[in-house]
């Protein structure tokens, strides 16, 4: 074997994976230059290209880093403003109204007991307006009050937290809560801690502000995350996560609140992008029988194409899902 082959043997694949690394990169500037254009491509890796810039850019807006839909609670942080404020982004333009009852709607009059929603940004209704949450489309078909106490950012603890804050005569006629569980709670649930006026303010402040973003750590945090997913779309790594722990810390946060414990708990999750939980409890908690876990079978196209919440179609697909879970009992 010549020296020149050799050369030539060691040489190539360095070669191709250098080619490799900068198509990637071109293809992942392109998706940027489409997805703030408003053009998302139903390409799979253009998509995932689309989500990651959509996410790590800074480029996107967040409800609860807008002073006008929020204020400070000295509790959990912030909570949302009584009031209407615009909120959009690349794939949507709303408009988000609160009143003391939670994400406005028009309630309807019954002697029956009321269902109320607790959850994170995606039963608060982000990227959907007042009348196109899975709140608004249960309270609907069921013909009962649906009280949407959700809110953008909230993990479990802050979740029944809020609940528990809410109006007396909202809480003594409910007697259903549903949660709608995302696996990007866990953290908050492993971590959470009682503020103090310091701590709550400092993390007030932590959401009110837009850090700046460095070119230099943006260009290869991108150029990073443009060599890495075409790998993990091929392996479909990160789309499966393990509900155990999960599960554990979720319902050690509910023994803070035995206020609860007489109500009835339905549990189901929305994880966007396909990712699923091996170890997910169907039905009646054996230890805690009061809570019920229920899975969905959300699909893509319950989400929107980029953005990682429920898309309108999806919202009425999950109030169809709960109306005959609770028409049920």
């Amino acid at each position: 074997m010549t020296i020149k082959l050799i050369k030539k043997i060691i040489f190539l694949p360095v070669i191709i994976l250098f080619y490799y690394m900068i198509g990637c990169f071109l293809l992942y500037i392109i998706s940027a230059i489409l997805f703030l254009n408003k053009i998302t491509p139903d390409l799979k890796l253009i998509q995932e290209y689309q989500r990651n810039f959509n996410v790590h850019s800074g480029t996107r807006n967040i409800w609860q880093g807008d002073l006008e839909c929020i204020k400070f609670d000295v509790d959990l942080v912030y909570v949302p403003a009584e009031n209407s404020c615009k909120f959009k982004n690349v794939e949507f333009d709303t408009e988000i109204s609160f009143d003391k009852y939670g994400r406005k709607q028009t309630h309807p009059l019954s002697n029956l007991k009321n269902i109320a929603v607790i959850g994170d940004s995606v039963a608060m209704g982000w990227g959907v307006n007042d009348d196109e949450t899975f709140s608004h489309f249960l309270e609907k078909k069921l013909k009962l009050p649906v009280y949407n106490l959700a809110v953008s950012g909230y993990g479990t603890y802050r979740q029944f937290l809020y609940l528990k804050k809410k109006e007396k005569d909202i809480l003594k006629n409910i007697d259903t809560i549903i949660v709608q569980y995302h696996y990007n709670d866990l953290n908050e649930n492993i971590q959470y801690k009682k503020n103090t006026l310091e701590s709550a303010k400092k993390k007030f402040f932590f959401f009110s502000k837009k850090p700046g973003k460095s070119h230099w750590k943006l260009f290869k945090k991108f150029f990073r995350y443009s060599v890495i997913i075409p790998h993990e779309i091929i392996t479909k790594k990160n789309k499966l996560r393990d509900f155990k722990y999960h599960k554990m810390y979720f319902l050690k946060v509910l023994e803070n609140f035995p206020e609860f414990k007489n109500k009835k708990i339905i549990v189901f999750y929305t994880n966007p992008y396909e990712i699923k939980f091996k170890n997910y409890p169907l039905g009646q908690d054996d230890k805690f029988k009061n809570i019920f876990f229920y899975n969905l079978e959300l699909k893509d196209n319950h989400f929107f194409q980029v953005d990682d919440h429920l898309n309108v179609k999806g919202n009425n697909y999950v109030a169809e899902k709960l109306a005959d879970i609770i028409s049920e009992k």
